[in-house]
């Protein structure tokens, strides 16, 4: 049976989610969900505000591929529905 390795960490952009998605950096990690995590981590910012691009996606003209991505970050960043 073959060895499964790790994904190799990629450079994500985070954006806060307003009116208008704001850039505020970039972090490393292996998937969407991480890295919001980092993201929020490392900006202060609560997860669920977060939106993660790869940066891949825009160098390259996928843009499909990074809207998936950032659907998957929103929703997965979403967590539990708030009370309110």
């Amino acid at each position: 049976m073959a060895k499964q390795s790790k994904p190799e960490p990629r450079r994500w952009r985070i954006f806060i989610a307003r009116k208008k998605a704001v850039y505020i950096g970039m972090v490393e990690a292996t998937d969407a969900e991480s890295a919001v995590e980092a993201g929020a981590k490392e900006f202060g910012y609560p997860a669920w505000r977060l939106i993660a691009e790869p940066l891949e996606s825009s160098a390259t003209g996928s843009r499909a591929q990074g809207a998936r991505c950032i659907q998957a970050a929103q929703i997965s960043a979403n967590g539990p529905k708030r009370p309110g």
